[in-house]
């Protein structure tokens, strides 16, 4: 990092109190998250706690800077009521998501609004390159912070397609470098320059992660997610949890087969990156799509086939998982513009229609609102959520 910014701590020299949150702190935490702004009165009502209970807990929440009281609200009766919120400045973290293109990293705050971001673009990445950025940024983000409250970020969430080093023929990069990902510990890397603590997840089921907490999913307690960057990866919410199964890679649905034996998987079907690799034999010259709306726009008669095909591969992935796990809606996102995305998923709906559902309850083709940012802000609410929050199920049992 910089030399002139501090070595990013959690704490001091000590761990926050909030790591050690209990669960009835969290339970208000998360009530206020998910409701907004209350009275002392109707958090004890939701929380089932005494009067006396919830205004110990939530003057020590106030203490620790979590959460902050308004101005008096005067009601018809009774004495006037003083709404508790949480406070944006209670917590930071960062959250980083790797692609096989690019790097991004932002630094959110309590009330999930993004304080600062820092992105870099490269053929292809490797762990140098990743670290190096990292260090940077985390040390330059950590400067929007006043220095009284740096001890308030409780780490960096990270979202990353596993097994980088697999998939390069679609990919396109070099198997020296890119086999250095090979047992890579982001832990021990990013210790290095900071001594906040790391969580690790796929980079598609983070992206799910960011429309279960700031998209359509605060709302779907169950719901599968397919996203679509350089390859197509997917994610699972059950009970309003993130389901990341035995290895954290669940849902993985670009490794789907396309069709019967020597078909492939699907991920030659919802690859960007083979979309590119299209458009380039097409044009004769080099076209990338990445953030840039005008050559998806520029090239939309020669991207139309790619969408159809992709559709109908997304609607297979949908009927297959719907027939598992019995989920009423399927979420669609990716890398591109709104439009386009907005396309893909009125057409995968339309392509259903293609397949035997008998015996299953067709699914809901919902399109997702988050885009290319989906995987920054599942990562950097990872530390939060661990910090301060009830997951999903715990918060439904109140």
């Amino acid at each position: 990092m910089s030399h002139s910014a501090e070595r990013p701590r959690a704490g001091g020299d000590k761990v926050p109190g909030s790591m050690l949150r209990n669960h009835n702190e969290r339970l208000i935490l998360s009530l206020l998250r998910e409701s907004g702004p209350l009275s002392g009165a109707q958090i004890a009502r939701e929380c089932a706690f005494s009067a006396q209970t919830a205004s110990v807990i939530t003057r020590s929440l106030e203490a620790d800077g979590l959460i902050a009281f308004g101005d008096p609200v005067k009601g018809k009766v009774g004495k006037p009521s003083v709404p508790v919120a949480l406070s944006a400045e209670g917590a930071y973290a960062f959250g980083l998501r790797i692609g096989r293109r690019g790097v991004e990293i932002i630094l959110l705050d309590l009330l999930g609004q993004i304080r600062g971001s820092e992105r870099s673009e490269y053929d292809f990445p490797t762990p140098e390159k990743v670290d190096q950025f990292v260090e940077g940024a985390i040390g330059r983000l950590s400067q929007r912070i006043p220095a009284a409250r740096r001890d308030r970020i409780v780490g960096i969430g990270v979202g990353a397609p596993f097994e980088l080093w697999n998939w390069l023929d679609l990919v396109g990069a070099p198997i020296r470098e890119m086999a250095a990902w090979e047992g890579h510990s982001f832990h021990e890397a990013f210790a290095r320059f900071t001594d906040l603590p790391v969580l690790v997840g796929n980079d598609a089921t983070m992206a799910c992660n960011g429309e279960r907490v700031a998209g359509i999913g605060r709302h779907k307690p169950n719901f599968a997610y397919i996203y679509i960057g350089p390859l197509l990866g997917g994610g699972i919410v059950l009970n309003g949890e993130l389901f990341e199964g035995a290895s954290g890679n669940a849902a993985a649905l670009g490794s789907l087969p396309a069709g019967g034996a020597g078909a492939g998987q699907i991920n030659r079907y919802g690859s960007i990156l083979l979309l590119e690799r299209h458009l380039a034999e097409q044009t004769g010259k080099r076209v990338s799509l990445w953030g840039n709306a005008a050559a998806w726009a520029e090239h939309a008669e020669l991207i139309e086939p790619w969408i159809r095909a992709t559709a109908l591969a997304l609607a297979q992935a949908a009927v297959t998982v719907s027939s598992i796990l019995d989920l009423q809606d399927i979420v669609i996102d990716g890398s591109y513009p709104r439009d386009v995305a907005q396309r893909i998923a009125s057409d995968t709906q339309a392509a259903l229609t293609e397949f035997d559902t008998r015996g299953i309850h067709p699914p809901s083709i919902l399109c997702g609102t988050l885009g290319a940012r989906a995987g920054t802000l599942g990562a950097a609410h990872q530390p939060i959520m661990a910090a301060h929050f009830l997951d999903g199920s715990q918060i439904a049992a109140r």
